[in-house]
């Protein structure tokens, strides 16, 4: 499924409609160029549920921000500057996926074998001032976000 981003607002309503359908211990990987509006889209979520989007800042050299909100906890990672597999490990990636909350990882596509069984997959594309989203995940849940997105 692909979604078409005019505005930050329909970024903003896109990522509404993924914190309402939102469970415990879900996971997003977004995948997109820098400045695709990865970071911004976590930023509209965490406000979504609850949390300070003014909190929400690219975790490019911390590799992984936590934020508080009233729903979940939100894990984001930033996995620009990891190599290997291995790297996962040292940053406790396995255990931190297993807790209870929300895991958002950027630039998943650097280590796709990372991808737990069940995720959804945001793919950011900018094509000249407008941006699409494609959206892999499970029917139930793409139906759920087409039917709110009309």
């Amino acid at each position: 499924m692909k979604v078409k981003i005019k505005s930050l607002n329909d970024l903003k309503k896109l990522a509404k409609i993924f914190a309402e359908i939102s469970q415990n211990k879900m996971f997003y990987g977004l995948i997109g160029e820098l400045g695709a509006g990865k970071t911004q889209f976590v930023k509209f979520f965490v406000k979504a549920i609850g949390g300070d989007e003014d909190e929400v800042v690219s975790p490019t050299f911390t590799i992984l921000n936590e934020y508080d909100t009233e729903k979940f906890k939100i894990y984001h990672f930033d996995f620009y500057r990891l190599e290997k597999f291995e790297e996962l490990e040292d940053i406790g990636f396995f255990e931190i996926i297993e807790l209870d909350g929300i895991v958002f990882v950027e630039w998943i596509d650097k280590i796709l074998e990372c991808l737990p069984e069940k995720y959804i997959l945001l793919k950011f594309y900018v094509k000249n001032s407008e941006r699409e989203i494609e959206i892999q995940a499970e029917e139930d849940i793409l139906k759920e976000v087409m039917r709110k997105w009309r």
